[in-house]
């Protein structure tokens, strides 16, 4: 079960930490971000798995692209993953985050989209294992662990999205 959730710099919030339960309420006037955290739990966890065209430069809170967004859900109890090598880990978490490359890669030049979704660790920083044995000529090295589909099915989410245009 969800047992926190965190958002920065997404759409009308800039910062927001609020403990979850089995079942949550949001209460608030219009434009109070009521909605904007939903889609921050539908984006995380919702039917569709998220990437960088999950967002877009409206996504940004006041449209600073030059601060990432950040969604975090931490769990009320980890969910353990086994590396390479057998050994356990705890995740504590997922999180979804929607940056700018610094400098040009080979995959992309700077100042592009950089997306990545994560397990974390109970310190709310990406988990890191040894995913895959080494080459033969280099030594094995931990990476972070991506959320997968298995992952994601500890922290189901029903999402029902509300129209608010009234069609006659």
């Amino acid at each position: 079960m969800l047992a926190r959730l965190v958002i920065d710099n997404f759409r009308s919030i800039k910062h927001l930490d609020i403990p979850l339960g089995p079942t949550n309420i949001f209460v608030g006037a219009n434009n109070s971000g009521k909605s904007t955290i939903l889609e921050a739990l539908n984006i995380l966890l919702g039917e569709s798995y998220p990437s960088v065209r999950s967002f877009d430069d409206r996504d940004y809170h006041m449209r600073e692209i030059a601060n990432p967004i950040c969604i975090t859900a931490y769990l009320d109890a980890p969910i353990q993953l086994k590396d390479v090598f057998g050994n356990p880990h705890n995740a504590w978490g997922y999180k979804a985050q929607l940056s700018r490359y610094k400098r040009r890669t080979s995959r992309a030049e700077a100042g592009d989209p950089k997306f990545d979704y994560t397990m974390i660790g109970v310190d709310g920083k990406d988990l890191q294992m040894i995913q895959r044995h080494a080459s033969p000529r280099g030594k094995p090295f931990p990476q972070p662990v991506n959320v997968s589909n298995e992952h994601r099915s500890f922290s189901p989410l029903l999402y029902v999205g509300i129209d608010r245009n009234i069609l006659s």
